[in-house]
């Protein structure tokens, strides 16, 4: 300021001091003991966004009223409630006299820790310290860059009345300030999630995806104890989403008869746990809600509004508005698209085409749809375009409809005594507040329990219990299992979190891939076991009428059984694990004659054969590095054969030679002749298939 010394007003707790300096830069954060400097360089703390898009600083900052009056050259000011806590620093916007403003930042920093960032826990920190900013408010949105950590509010939540904290210091005593933090204000307390996440004995365990019959619990149950899964997670278990009653299909008796499969396997010594779709109310075929049909509840959330602009009669189909239809529209109704469904009144109404040229209109509209009642419409009237996803609709999060929804979800899971709910879906509501909004309302009215979710939001750390499970692959599955394993084992230290490495896939063949083979499993679980790991387990079924499922699953839940119940019991030290966990290196765990559990290291090799072997285009010799031993040996197919769900001969055991008959391509002739038997007798004949490109292209 003009050259002269500037004033630094210090905040101090028992871990670390802010220093906030006269122009009202962050001047410093330093750890307390070690005095170490947390910051790379200062930045203003707060700062404003007007409506047309200019950015407004303040220049100084004084002490006013006890509050911080951040002073805007001839705009306004910003009052700052800045609060040292014992464990952590609290900062509050309350009050603004600047007009005009669209985004209020009233917090930001500049971190200079860069080995792990959490951008779910507001976290930057490395081996030996770190600097978070919680949001202590749903109002409040953040972003976390290596180069700037910001928290600020918007006019359409509010401006004022929300609050963030700031925790740093040393990496050890991180987790206590947070603690201290969720005690202490207004946000979601879990024994399983955010602060507690990391000591949480249930988090250990994994589960099991079970589209769970009644008749079938037994044979549920017996699956989870071979993969020494803890919970059994009821997966698609209800009739439509939204009133979330048990699916009849399943549970013929209703609810009393899903809590007695709980009851069934919590005698078992297991844990059972809930899917839900979070904010999704569902008009699927199979489970319209009575949100939607007959009469389409009035708070589904409508990404625009227009406005008719002529009456609308019973047999019309072409619904005409004063305003032009928004560009994000689509024209047919699909799972992962914004859907084609407008709300008139208690109207569900289906457009096929759109005008964008006057006069704007709705076209070849299906009137009544989902089973709601054609009726005429007043010139004037609303038409809502309805928010769509996953084959749902969704509540305003501050409506009635979006408390009834909670209340449903929250009935079924304590009256089962649930214990982990996976937020599924979670990010269909298309919005941080409406995602965040939900979840804390869903999870105020559960009775405790593990929490997982598909949208990983910074203000749902609080309550959120593990982070990394993602869809799995069906090609290439190791390389995919190095990457998702490198991935989670940061979480410990990046989001304070536990890490989960499913949602692992037990797939069968089908007609767009191959099934999974048993080392492919393997080396899933032995990069799941080097970071000590829950995991999740999907596709997998007890009756044989799902064709989709690998015919093997209860020999592969048995072997990936093996290797969990060896990472439950921490049967291995670190240095093991930590020889486990390199890429692309393969290990098999087998129990010895003496009664312990071993790994043996494995060399794969694997060849793809792509000339004529017989003229010595294409001739594989490979080592064994190791000792004698006996060959296993895959030969696996490139391709399926199957056509129009009908599978085509195209060799004949009996009738080796010849040509064989193919349609792939015309230049291509496929030929198989029978080799003589073994020198080992009773090893029977030989086939060679070979294939000749008499064309110029592969």
């Amino acid at each position: 300021m003009d050259g002269k010394k500037q004033r630094i007003y210090e905040f101090a707790t028992e871990d670390f001091s802010f220093g906030l300096a006269e122009d009202a830069t962050v001047h410093w954060l330093r750890q307390a003991k070690s005095g170490r400097e947390l910051l790379q360089r200062g930045v203003p703390l707060c700062k404003v966004v007007l409506q047309n898009g200019k950015e407004l600083v303040p220049a100084e900052v004084a002490s006013h009223d006890a509050l911080w009056r951040f002073s805007f050259a001839g705009h306004g000011w910003l009052d700052l409630r800045i609060e040292s806590k014992k464990r952590y620093l609290r900062i509050a916007a309350v009050e603004l006299s600047l007009p005009d403003v669209s985004k209020l930042i009233f917090c930001q920093f500049v971190p200079l820790l860069r080995q792990y960032l959490g951008k779910m826990a507001g976290l930057a920190s490395d081996e030996e310290s770190g600097v978070c900013l919680r949001s202590l408010s749903l109002k409040v949105d953040t972003d976390f860059r290596k180069d700037l950590f910001q928290a600020w509010t918007t006019e359409s939540t509010g401006l004022t009345g929300a609050a963030v904290g700031i925790a740093a210091g040393s990496r050890e005593n991180l987790v206590d300030m947070l603690k201290a933090m969720t005690h202490n204000e207004p946000v979601p307390f879990s024994p399983h999630g955010g602060a507690w996440a990391g000591e949480s004995r249930l988090n250990r365990g994994s589960y099991v995806f079970a589209d769970v019959e009644a008749k079938d619990i037994d044979r549920w149950i017996e699956i989870c104890r071979r993969g020494a899964c803890s919970f059994l997670h009821f997966h698609f278990w209800w009739q439509s989403l939204g009133h979330y009653s048990p699916r009849k299909e399943h549970f013929p008796a209703g609810l009393p008869q899903m809590k007695a499969c709980c009851e069934k396997v919590r005698a078992a010594g297991l844990r059972t746990s809930l899917h839900t779709l979070t904010g999704c109310i569902g008009c699927e075929e199979i489970g319209i809600d009575e949100w939607v049909s007959p009469t389409p509840s009035a708070d589904l959330i409508a990404l625009h509004s227009y406005t008719a602009t002529r009456k609308i009669d019973l047999q019309e189909t072409v619904i005409e508005i004063e305003e032009c239809p928004a560009k994000d529209h689509d024209l047919v109704y699909t799972y992962s698209g914004n859907g084609n469904v407008l709300r008139i009144g208690q109207e569900l109404v289906q457009y096929q085409e759109i005008s964008r040229e006057k006069p704007y209109a709705f076209k070849q509209c299906i009137r009544g749809a989902f089973g709601t009642r054609p009726s005429e419409h007043p010139a004037g009237c609303k038409v809502d375009y309805l928010q769509q996803r996953y084959l749902a609709f969704y509540p305003e999060p501050d409506s009635a409809l979006a408390d009834a929804l909670a209340e449903h979800v929250a009935a079924i899971y304590n009256d089962c005594k649930m214990d982990m709910l996976y937020f599924d879906g979670s990010e269909g509501m298309r919005s941080r507040y409406a995602t965040d909004v939900m979840r804390w309302k869903i999870f105020a009215l559960l009775n405790g329990g593990v929490s997982e979710a598909s949208e990983h939001g910074h203000n749902s750390w609080w309550l959120h219990s593990r982070l990394g499970a993602m869809d799995s692959p069906v090609w290439g599955v190791k390389r995919f299992v190095d990457m998702h394993a490198k991935r989670a084992s940061v979480y410990r230290k990046a989001d304070l979190m536990e890490p989960q490495m499913g949602w692992w896939s037990l797939h069968g063949a089908k007609r767009d891939f191959r099934g999974q083979f048993s080392d492919e499993l393997e080396y899933f679980a032995v990069k799941n076991l080097s970071i000590d790991s829950p995991m999740s387990v999907q596709t997998v079924a007890v009756s044989e009428r799902f064709p989709w499922v690998n015919g093997r699953v209860w020999e592969l839940m048995t072997l990936l059984g093996w290797y969990e119940r060896m990472r439950l019991a921490r049967y291995f030290s670190e240095k093991t694990q930590q020889r486990l966990s390199g890429e692309r290196t393969e290990f098999r765990l087998r129990l010895m004659d003496d009664g312990h559990w071993r790994f043996f290291p494995m060399t794969v090799a694997k060849h793809r054969f792509s000339g004529n072997v017989a003229k010595g285009e294409d001739i594989w010799t490979w080592n064994n590095p190791e000792a004698e031993q006996p060959l296993r040996l895959r030969l696996e197919a490139l391709y399926g054969v199957q056509r129009d769900g009908q599978t085509e001969l195209l060799l004949d055991w009996a009738n080796p030679g010849g040509e064989v008959s193919q349609e792939s391509a015309g230049t291509v002739e496929l030929h198989s002749n029978l080799l003589p038997e073994m020198p080992e007798p009773g090893t029977g004949a030989r086939m060679r298939i070979q294939a000749r490109n008499h064309g110029s292209a592969a």
